[in-house]
């Protein structure tokens, strides 16, 4: 429930330690996002799978826009403004956060400025796992490209893990 989700978190940053680690797992649904974006640093790892690119890409934006619920709940009037962006298709979508902001910054200066600033904390770096050597420079190209057009989000690639072939034997 929310309260147990408010309670939990609450608890988890009370904790008297230097790290806590969660493994979100993957998946848009509003507990991950709230995880994720509460916490104080946060990784995005991801394949070199297409399929793995393109979730990724979704996690970036669903976290994006979740971080932009924030601002809503104080300003209910942006809630259409949001809703239109997070549409997959459709005539009255907004197709990128840069165009969002932009028609934020028409209607109120200073509101697009403190929903920058919510966006601008969104720190998450890029760990690409179980990656081939050629893997890296595409995964990064084409999430860095995404990201940059339709997100007004600078992509950190922090780490790539290299596949492993003995591991793997091992697993199997």
């Amino acid at each position: 429930s929310p309260d147990q989700l408010k309670r939990f978190i609450h608890e988890a940053l009370s904790l008297e330690a230097d790290y806590i680690l969660i493994d979100l797992g993957s998946g848009i649904h509003p507990h991950t996002l709230d995880f994720f974006n509460v916490a104080g640093r946060s990784f995005i790892i991801t394949t070199p799978e297409p399929t793995a690119i393109q979730n990724t890409y979704a996690f970036y934006k669903a976290a994006l826009l979740r971080r932009l619920e924030v601002v809503i709940m104080q300003h209910p009037w942006l809630k259409k403004i949001v809703q239109r962006a997070a549409l997959s298709k459709g005539s009255s979508r907004i197709k990128s956060l840069g165009n969002l902001l932009e028609m934020l910054k028409e209607l109120d200066y200073e509101m697009s400025r403190e929903v920058m600033t919510h966006l601008e904390g969104l720190q998450a770096p890029l760990i690409i796992n179980r990656a081939y050597p050629d893997d890296e420079t595409q995964v990064v190209d084409a999430l860095k490209q995404i990201c940059s057009q339709t997100l007004q989000f600078e992509l950190k690639h922090t780490l790539t893990i290299p596949e492993d072939k003995t591991l793997r034997s091992a697993i199997r």
